[in-house]
């Protein structure tokens, strides 16, 4: 028993390197090539703002909006149906409200789509409030007519709490992948939901945002590659987003986010008989982390527990222990203790990817300019916060089989 548990752990820890290994090299490669020039380009924009329930923060988002002094802009806020000042606060500023009834972020990014009268058209989430270079920065990659959507970087706003500061490590990281995946091969793993810049003729050939998936921004990805755009990233749109705050939000944030995924998965597969390599990664990735999720908590608590006895002997040893497993203290004693350990495949592959992921969070802050000493803890202590998220992923699977699939063409 205890082999196939080691076993099965090497498997996992290697499926991380490999995935960070592989992260690793096209991040290379793409920072080596010579950064392509943009010209300065400002279209005129429609700008639209879904929101539900969003009286406090959608006159901060709008107020961003029109601080940035951008030449012709559309302004439209769809209200799905809020029970709040939503709309009389929206109503305050020079823009086109919509209203419909309680139907869902699709519905209202569609309505607002078909209402809007420029070419280039912005999505932003209510909750999201930007700096003021940030729409002339998003726009630049579309002055290229080949290109169908670009994703802004989403720092977290609400970064003081606990939860807050690792989702601040967390999003710089995936806007990091978007920005390389999509500068090397034109095509992204999804885009940034809070903030993306389309173009509207691009939207109306994918046929525009659907219902079938819980994971919107992801879906409409594929649609626009598929349509024959090209996703590009700008890694000087920044804006900050508001994050779930509590447990039972983020809860249910990650588990819509890993049952659209796997919706997604199933709704794209036919990229694979196309060999589309690129797509191909994304999807599989998407599948990795969709067994990883499932097999993961169990494995890790059974290593916790197998090396528990021998490390409880004081309170201060129990501490040690404690302390190296939910650090990043443990990937440098487990360095140094490898001489006398021997070498051990499950602690290389988990040691490399402890320290390439960490490169990464660090890099990625730096990058985006998200960097704190909040941010900084969060990184050294972030192998708790991938413990919540095992959790919240196990919820995600078992939402997907509850649910067969649905959302997706599964009945």
């Amino acid at each position: 028993m205890l082999d196939v548990v080691f076993a099965m752990s090497m498997g996992f820890f290697l499926g991380m390197f490999l995935l960070l290994a592989a992260t690793t090299v096209l991040s290379g490669v793409f920072l080596l090539r010579r950064p392509r020039p943009q010209r300065n380009w400002t279209p005129p924009v429609s700008v639209v703002i879904p929101a539900y329930n969003e009286g406090s923060r959608i006159g901060t988002c709008l107020e961003s909006v029109f601080a940035s002094g951008y030449p012709q802009l559309e302004v439209i806020v769809v209200d799905d149906g809020s029970t709040d000042q939503t709309r009389e606060v929206a109503g305050r500023y020079p823009v086109t409200v919509l209203r419909q009834n309680h139907e869902g972020k699709v519905a209202a990014l569609n309505a607002g789509i078909a209402r809007a009268r420029h070419d280039i058209v912005l999505t932003i989430d209510a909750d999201t409030f930007l700096r003021k270079d940030t729409i002339r920065e998003i726009v630049k990659p579309l002055a290229d007519p080949t290109v169908g959507a670009v994703s802004g970087i989403a720092n977290v706003h609400n970064n003081h709490s606990l939860l807050g500061a690792f989702q601040a490590v967390e999003y710089p990281y995936i806007s990091w992948l978007r920005e390389v995946f999509s500068s090397l091969f034109k095509v992204a793993p999804g885009i940034c939901g809070a903030l993306t810049a389309y173009r509207k003729a691009a939207l109306v050939k994918a046929g525009g945002f659907r219902k079938d998936t819980v994971l919107e921004d992801f879906d409409i990805s594929f649609h626009i590659a598929k349509a024959g755009y090209t996703i590009d990233t700008a890694r000087r749109a920044i804006a900050t987003t508001v994050v779930p705050a509590s447990l039972g939000g983020l809860f249910r944030q990650r588990t819509r986010w890993l049952k659209g995924s796997m919706q997604c998965v199933l709704a794209h597969r036919d990229v694979f008989a196309k060999k589309r390599l690129p797509m191909n990664y994304i999807l599989a990735g998407q599948i990795f982390w969709f067994v990883y999720s499932f097999f993961a908590l169990p494995l890790m608590l059974f290593h916790i527990a197998y090396w528990l006895p021998a490390n409880s002997a004081t309170f201060l040893d129990l501490g040690w222990y404690l302390f190296r497993w939910f650090s990043l203290a443990g990937v440098a004693y487990m360095l140094y203790m490898m001489p006398s350990w021997g070498v051990n495949w499950v602690y290389i592959f988990g040691v490399l990817a402890g320290l390439l992921s960490s490169a990464f969070y660090l890099f990625s802050l730096r990058r985006y300019g998200a960097v704190g000493w909040r941010s900084l803890l969060a990184v050294f202590f972030f192998f708790p916060y991938t413990l919540v998220m095992s959790v919240f992923m196990v919820g995600g699977v078992l939402s997907f089989f509850a649910s067969k699939g649905k959302g997706t063409f599964i009945s």
